[in-house]
Parts: structure tokens; C-alpha cells; sequence
């Protein structure tokens, strides 16, 4: 199947293709074992064919596919063939990558991905709606945010972890009792330890290292920077 939505950019032809002549979407993803486990259990509308890929330039062999979504994207500019094309970038903003029309970036971090609702940017420039049509034939739910670094919920669970980091340097508490306190609580499915483990504290770090360039409230513990 050629690769109608980037072929059709109008909106009207968007959404007439979306909600009228599609039988079978192709969607290429580049996913790990994890991810994959968790889109799969995400879920997909029936019309959806998927093709799994390793990493990116696996996913820039699916030339047919309809749609690409790379959930281990950690290039510095957009691929220009791969088009629709839904990226992981929680700390890099389309407009620093030179992404173009029919590109948004997610947070496509451990514990993320199987989100019943997906925070989804595009550029300033870009008709949002051509996503809307995108995201409702695959069948996903997504709520539009600002393209700014981390996003919005990346960003406030880093900065809960960051917090209890700072804890530990004061010797407030041991990793696994702030955990608890923080669960029975907050009632939040991890504690921030646990959160900090899934996601990576590198990524955690890099995030916050980020945000502190402009805001020194993000400044990473000390401690992170050691485990990081």
C-alpha cells in the first residue's frame, strides 16, 4: 500500500481516507522486547497490519508501510522518508530536529508506552488534526501538549524523582521506605526508586539536566549524578 498520508496532506483528505477508504493500514514500529509487549497489549484497531523493527534503520527499510513509529529514536534530525512518523523524544523538540509536517514526538520510556492516553506534540506550524485522524484509526487515545522539553508527564515524574533523591542525599530515608511512603500514599503505581529503575536514571538525569538550563528548579540531585 502506498503511503497515503504523507501523499494526501490536506486535512479533509486526512480524515476522508481515515474514516471512509481504508481497509488494511500498514503501521512499521521500531520497538524492544518490552515495548512490544506493551503495544501489544495496548492494543490495535482491526484494520491494522504491523510490522516490527529493532531499531531505526530497520525501521527505514519498511519503505511500504503506511505509518512509522520509532519508540527507540535517538537521532538529531528527523528521517525525511518516514512520513507519518511518530518519534520518541521526551527531551528534544520537533523544531530542534527540522521535523516537518506529519511528524509528532512521545515519551516512549519503560512504563509509558502502556499509557491508555499518549502526550503527543507537533510543531507549531502544523495542523494537529491530521494526528487526531491518525491516532483514531489505530485506535489510540492521545492528549496534545506543548512541544517543549519533557513534555508534561516525563517531566513531573522526573521531578518526583529527583525529590527523593534529594531525600536520600539528606538521609531522610532508605531507598525502598520512600518507595513505600510514596505508593501507600500517593497511591502511585511505583515508588520513585522503582520508577527511577524502569525508566533509567540516565534518562531521568538527562531530562533534568536539560530543563535546569532554564529553569534551576530541575537541578539533578547528587546522588543521581552518581547513579546515573
Amino acid at each position: 500500500m502506498s503511503n497515503r498520508f504523507s501523499e494526501n496532506n490536506g486535512l479533509a483528505g486526512n480524515l476522508h481516507f481515515c474514516n471512509l477508504f481504508i481497509t488494511v493500514m500498514i503501521i512499521a514500529i521500531a520497538a524492544n522486547d518490552e515495548q512490544k509487549q506493551a503495544l501489544e497489549k495496548k492494543g490495535f484497531s482491526e484494520n491494522i497490519t504491523v510490522l516490527w523493527a529493532g531499531g531505526t534503520v530497520e525501521l527505514l527499510a519498511q519503505a511500504g508501510a503506511d505509518v512509522f513509529i520509532d519508540c527507540l529514536f535517538t537521532g538529531s534530525t528527523v528521517p525525511q522518508t518516514l512520513v507519518p512518523l511518530l518519534i520518541h523524544s521526551p527531551l528534544v523538540t520537533l523544531d530542534l530536529l527540522g521535523a516537518g509536517n506529519n511528524v509528532a514526538r512521545f515519551c516512549a520510556w519503560n512504563s509509558f508506552v502502556e499509557r491508555p492516553v499518549w502526550e503527543m506534540a507537533v510543531s507549531k506550524e502544523t495542523n494537529p488534526m491530521w494526528l487526531q485522524a491518525l491516532m483514531e484509526t489505530i485506535g489510540w487515545q492521545f492528549r496534545l501538549v506543548k512541544d517543549e522539553p519533557g513534555l508534561i508527564t516525563p517531566r513531573v515524574v522526573s521531578m518526583i524523582i529527583n525529590e527523593a533523591f534529594f531525600a536520600l542525599d539528606d538521609d531522610i530515608s532508605s531507598k525502598a521506605d520512600i518507595d513505600t511512603a510514596m505508593k501507600l500514599g500517593t497511591n502511585y503505581p511505583y515508588g520513585p526508586f522503582e520508577w527511577a529503575e524502569k525508566i533509567g536514571v540516565e534518562n531521568i538525569y538527562m531530562l533534568l539536566q536539560k530543563l535546569s538550563e532554564t529553569d534551576k528548579r530541575y537541578t539533578p540531585a547528587i546522588s543521581m549524578a552518581v547513579n546515573g
